[in-house]
């Protein structure tokens, strides 16, 4: 009985340095993507982020992000310092996103819609987070030339990476966002339009 107090404090020790060492390896490749461009599917199923080396595809089956995304991008903004994605080892990201829009921006039309979408108001104007989930593809070498229209506005949003000591941050799967014939980007049979179209 002694020795296992005697050893308890150790183990202890032993235990916070094994979750202190854990952390850092998952926090170790963090990166910022910057976001240009975004879209959503035809089908309204998806909402598609294309960041500079990775392409991130959101489940909107409720059709919140598109609705949000849509608005004009001059009046509504994603605080990106309050959202975040997680990415663990199978590439799956989830995490959330805070949108801010200020008072000047606000009318009565338009406090009453963001109430249905579900905005709060608050001292600066009226905010809501909306979780998401998805996957992180990497992006195709087609892509470097293909010219995105301007949304007039990036956003840098955190990735944090949780990945075992195993696993290479950079093995991705290629991005399953094509080109047709007419330079339409497309999801299989789904297109892809810009929010600002």
């Amino acid at each position: 009985f002694r020795r296992v107090l005697f050893r308890s404090p150790l183990i202890l020790l032993l235990q916070f340095s094994c979750f202190n060492a854990t952390n850092k390896l998952w926090h170790l490749n963090d990166y910022n993507e910057k976001f240009e461009s975004f879209y959503f599917t035809s089908d309204h199923s998806h909402v598609v982020f294309l960041g500079e080396k990775f392409h991130y595809i959101f489940n909107d089956f409720n059709e919140n992000l598109e609705r949000i995304l849509s608005l004009d991008s001059s009046i509504i903004f994603i605080d990106d310092e309050e959202s975040y994605i997680n990415l663990n080892d199978n590439n799956k990201i989830f995490g959330h996103f805070k949108f801010d829009i200020f008072n000047e921006k606000l009318n009565p039309e338009l406090e009453y819609y963001l109430r249905n979408l579900g905005f709060v108001k608050n001292k600066d104007g009226m905010s809501k987070i909306i979780k998401i989930s998805g996957s992180r593809f990497h992006s195709n070498q087609i892509f470097q030339n293909y010219n995105f229209p301007d949304l007039g506005q990036d956003y840098s949003i955190e990735i944090h990476v949780k990945l075992s000591a195993t696993q290479d941050i950079f093995a991705t799967l290629l991005t399953p966002i094509t080109i047709t014939a007419d330079g339409t980007l497309a999801i299989g049979k789904a297109l892809l339009k810009c929010f600002n179209d």
